[in-house]
């Protein structure tokens, strides 16, 4: 089993000292961030071409977290956006190859036909849907593991109630074996400017 936290001790840091006053204040300041986020950065960011997913968690340390496409944002988001992924190295990250199926899916699929479904497989359906769109791979025979900034942003968006997830496993010589790092080989991605994008996002 694949824990978030494992994907993410890089970047974690103990806040276990602080107190409620000070984990408020700093939640407050979030959510300004937050606001502008949504409010301004996100419309200049789908002008520029890219599709986002911009989402405000709340993991266990209580204090509250702002991810876009999977990247935490700090202070400085419309720079952090813009940087190389901590992840993949690419800039813009490689999670933007898969983001325009990924944001289609998600609304007019996962958050109408399957909202029930429990997390777990919405992310199954999720990764299968990208394979088949952005890929044109069918069958988990010729699956390969996405990016890990892919994953990153799945699991952010539909999280695991116990903090584990299963992990990708391919099937070689009738058996599965877990595969601990990315084989996706598609080329550099560039967004291209469009002169209206529609805002395919329908959750904040």
């Amino acid at each position: 089993m694949e824990s978030l936290e494992t994907m993410e001790k890089e970047t974690k840091k103990d806040h276990s000292g602080l107190s409620n006053d000070e984990k408020k204040a700093l939640n407050d300041a979030v959510e300004l961030t937050f606001n502008k986020v949504k409010d301004e950065l996100k419309a200049k960011w789908l002008k520029e071409g890219y599709s986002v997913v911009i989402l405000l968690r709340r993991p266990p340390t209580g204090l509250l977290e702002i991810t876009v496409n999977g990247r935490k944002m700090g202070s400085n988001p419309e720079e952090e956006f813009k940087s190389p992924c901590d992840l993949c190295g690419k800039s813009p990250c490689k999670v933007q190859r898969y983001m325009d199926c990924y944001c289609i899916f998600v609304k007019y699929y996962i958050n109408e036909e399957y909202k029930d479904l429990p997390n777990n497989e919405k992310r199954k359906l999720i990764y299968r849907k990208l394979n088949e769109e952005v890929r044109g791979v069918r069958g988990k025979y010729n699956r390969k593991r996405f990016p890990r900034c892919v994953e990153r942003l799945v699991r952010y968006q539909w999280p695991s109630s116990s903090g584990e997830y299963l992990g990708f496993k391919r099937v070689r010589d009738g058996e599965e074996e877990e595969v601990g790092l990315s084989d996706d080989d598609m080329e550099d991605w560039t967004p291209r400017p469009e002169d209206s994008k529609e805002d395919i996002n329908k959750e904040e």
